[in-house]
């Protein structure tokens, strides 16, 4: 592509891609009723690409399969799970584009999937999470609905494995005893929605139904937070909405940062995945942490295993008669 398009022309190839965008989410939205988080995933990274198209001056309806190549070799950095996603959100825009017959040729078609990376990022110790709850304790001591509140995210997170977004889009209906309010009990085991609209249960260990039972008595006798009978985690700023996925990963930073652990090694899916390691370690069995999970396909749980084969390989090298001291 030559360098020599004027800026009214470049100007032009990005309403032009913001308009397909837009008609890409709305046929999202309309055809496949495709949840809030997916179709912010897929406009964001269909922004990122247009973000490549517009330095290389590149005409967003005249896209070629070199285009497409040369993008994804700047991806070189990027886990092989979040290459996949790109193409596979590529793959499905252009062949609406090609549906809507606002190009004839899919440029996506031969683009490979890189493998699948079948291994378990790193995730915080159990020490690690005992020294989040002391954090939470010391940070928000001076702030009680601070203080609980962060207690109860914390505490279901870890206790849970829930993810991110079924922990925020949580009602306070949907963990109270009794739904009129007549008394401040909280229920042990909880429904939530999951992906693809699945629901499942997931029970309250003693530490999470206590510190859940804390901030809800808080939040009911003092009124706070409590509009209309909303969100159980609702956002500073308005009880008419939740807190966001950003809002709670930036309180698990500031508590991680207090307490000098390193913020790449905790997130609110770390969490998720140190739930995951270290019951299994306790002898949890693969089916069971399958569905505690939420994982339609036991695949996407077995990637967990290979937890226990290295403690079997450190007990092995360890205990075994032939091995080097």
């Amino acid at each position: 592509m030559c360098n020599d398009i004027s800026l009214s022309t470049i100007n032009e190839y990005i309403s032009i891609m913001i308009r397909m965008i837009e008609k890409f989410r709305e046929m999202l939205l309309s055809e496949f009723q495709a949840s809030n988080n997916t179709i912010i995933s897929y406009v964001t990274d269909l922004k990122f690409f247009n973000f490549f198209l517009q330095e290389r001056k590149i005409a967003p309806l005249s896209v070629t399969h070199s285009d497409i190549t040369d993008y994804l070799v700047t991806l070189n950095k990027e886990s092989s799970a979040t290459v996949r996603r790109k193409i596979s959100v590529l793959k499905r825009f252009y062949s609406f584009l090609l549906t809507e017959r606002d190009i004839t040729e899919n440029p996506t078609l031969s683009i490979k999937y890189p493998k699948r990376e079948h291994k378990l990022p790193n995730v915080p110790s159990e020490t690690d999470i005992i020294k989040m709850f002391t954090g939470i304790r010391e940070l928000y001591l001076n702030d009680e609905f601070l203080l609980l509140r962060n207690n109860a995210i914390f505490a279901v997170l870890y206790s849970t494995g829930l993810r991110v977004s079924e922990l925020i889009t949580l009602k306070l209906a949907d963990v109270m005893e009794n739904e009129y309010l007549r008394d401040n009990s909280v229920k042990r085991i909880i429904k939530v929605i999951g992906k693809g609209n699945k629901e499942r249960n997931v029970v309250l260990n003693d530490i999470a139904y206590a510190t859940l039972a804390q901030y809800v008595h808080l939040i009911i006798t003092t009124k706070k937070n409590c509009n209309n009978f909303g969100w159980l985690f609702s956002s500073e700023d308005s009880p008419t909405t939740h807190l966001t996925r950003q809002r709670i990963g930036q309180i698990i930073r500031e508590v991680a940062t207090y307490m000098n652990i390193d913020k790449k090694l905790i997130s609110p899916h770390k969490v998720r995945h140190a739930f995951a390691t270290h019951i299994l370690r306790k002898g949890a069995q693969i089916h069971v942490l399958q569905k505690i999970l939420g994982h339609s396909s036991i695949t996407s749980t077995q990637i967990y295993t290979s937890v226990l084969n290295d403690d079997l390989r450190n007990m092995l090298n360890d205990k075994h008669p032939l091995s080097k001291k």
